[in-house]
């Protein structure tokens, strides 16, 4: 089965892959019994979360053909088997295991030695990723009180998180989003530490943390530049900026590095994946074909094929070279044209709805075609009682982007620590929206691991006074 890039959703016409069933320093505490409250806060959260997400596992192997993956996750099952198997990031049609990434990959191989799960059989590893998924709604209500120190506010930001679709649908299929939210809610959390108490170990452990996030999406490779700037923003001192900085991107960029010279001694490119440059070359192809529909991805011959150079023998730093410069070349004819397919692609990933959730709960669900607004507002009203419920998604999505903003407004008046933690938050945000939009046809897929900072900012924007004061 031939997988799309990594990053792009397996498109709507694909069969999808399914299988039988069997497969501190905080701020201080005002009254002893806070961290109870706290404890019993996030429990409900996760407790939450986890029956959501395990009622819809459920539902799902009741099917005769349980849904537990798109084509994506065919190539992650055969990375994963390859590590367990032989510590080998490989796959039989991809020698060195050149399209993915070792994260996610890694994570499943480690489930499946311990017994849970095997590569004909994840249905184990889903579960596992439900508990990941579950832990995501508590992260998020950590940092909605660490951002407001509301615990009414934390809640409702658990609450959101929890429930919206699209972190509980691709939490139940073979996919990497799951492990990527964590791990960007997990970085935040790191920051907010190091803010509160900037020690050189606290600074290593978020510039760690973000160096992980491209070993589970490669389109992460491009944050730590612009967060090594709000580092250098955020530390105190004209010798501390700089060096905190340099701290930050310097260990930030080791765990991507390391992997892109592995990538240089077993195939010849220094890449990350193979996947970076052939997504490129498909964004360019929609800016240079406007109108043409599809590309065919199986001539060798075109850039944006899969298999390109292939028909030539390229080597494969010589095909990504090509990919790349093809890119370079043709939104430098069209800039106002890739501006406009960049931003199309932005605004659909944030606002169309999810519709893996249709395919884990119901036998049968109507197709979703994109097209008009109309059509798509047709297609909710075909799901009936799940409409609201895929609509609360979008609603997650579009309410937290716009409250961000209107955060960052009223941030003015907060105290450094939260005023540093909402600037991270809004970084990550626009840097994972901003890489993704270079990648058509992802449909939500790639903003669910920003769903949780969506929930955390939306709960803070509507629940916060309008001058935005909180208490120190």
């Amino acid at each position: 089965m031939t997988a799309p890039p990594s990053g792009s959703e397996a498109p709507r016409s694909e069969a999808p892959l399914r299988r039988e069933a069997p497969l501190r320093r905080e701020a201080p505490l005002g009254r002893r019994g806070e961290p109870l409250r706290k404890g019993r806060l996030y429990a409900g959260v996760f407790a939450l979360a986890l029956v959501v997400r395990a009622t819809v596992a459920v539902v799902n192997v009741s099917h005769a053909e349980p849904l537990l993956g798109y084509s994506d996750s065919a190539n992650y099952l055969l990375a994963a088997a390859s590590i367990a198997e032989r510590l080998e990031v490989s796959a039989p049609d991809e020698p060195g295991g050149w399209s993915r990434t070792p994260g996610y990959p890694a994570f499943l191989a480690l489930l499946f030695a311990v017994g849970l799960g095997s590569a004909d059989a994840p249905l184990g590893a889903v579960w596992v990723q439900l508990l990941v998924s579950a832990l995501v709604a508590v992260l998020a209500a950590s940092l909605a009180l660490a951002l407001t120190g509301s615990s009414a506010i934390a809640a409702t930001a658990g609450l959101l998180a929890g429930l919206e679709p699209s972190g509980i649908a691709y939490a139940n299929v073979v996919m990497t989003e799951t492990l990527y939210a964590f791990a960007i809610a997990a970085a935040a959390l790191a920051w907010w530490r190091w803010s509160l108490e900037p020690h050189p170990v606290r600074l290593a452990l978020v510039g760690l943390s973000v160096g992980l996030l491209p070993l589970l999406k490669p389109g992460a490779l491009y944050f730590a530049a612009p967060l090594a700037i709000l580092v250098a923003v955020a530390a105190g001192g004209r010798a501390g900026r700089l060096g905190s900085a340099a701290l930050f991107l310097a260990v930030a960029i080791a765990p991507p590095l390391a992997w892109s010279l592995r990538n240089y001694r077993e195939i010849g490119a220094f890449e990350l994946s193979h996947s970076g440059a052939w997504a490129l070359a498909l964004f360019a192809y929609e800016v240079e074909h406007p109108n043409s529909g599809p590309p065919d991805k199986r001539d060798p011959t075109k850039p944006w094929a899969r298999d390109f150079g292939a028909d030539r023998g390229l080597t494969a730093a010589a095909a990504t070279g090509e990919q790349r410069a093809y890119f370079r070349r043709v939104v430098s004819a069209h800039p106002p044209r890739a501006a406009a397919v960049w931003a199309r692609n932005g605004v659909l990933l944030v606002g169309v709805p999810n519709t893996v959730l249709p395919d884990l709960l119901l036998p049968d669900p109507p197709r979703f075609e994109g097209g008009s607004v109309a059509a798509r507002l047709r297609w909710l009203g075909a799901l009936g009682p799940l409409a609201p419920w895929v609509g609360l998604g979008m609603g997650v999505s579009l309410g937290g982007l716009l409250a961000i903003p209107l955060l960052l407004w009223r941030s003015r008046s907060w105290r450094a620590d939260r005023r540093q933690l909402l600037g991270f938050i809004a970084l990550l945000v626009a840097l994972q929206l901003g890489t993704s939009a270079l990648v058509s046809g992802q449909a939500d897929r790639y903003r669910v691991p920003v769903m949780p900072l969506f929930a955390v900012a939306l709960a803070a924007g509507v629940a916060l006074p309008r001058g935005g004061t909180l208490a120190s």
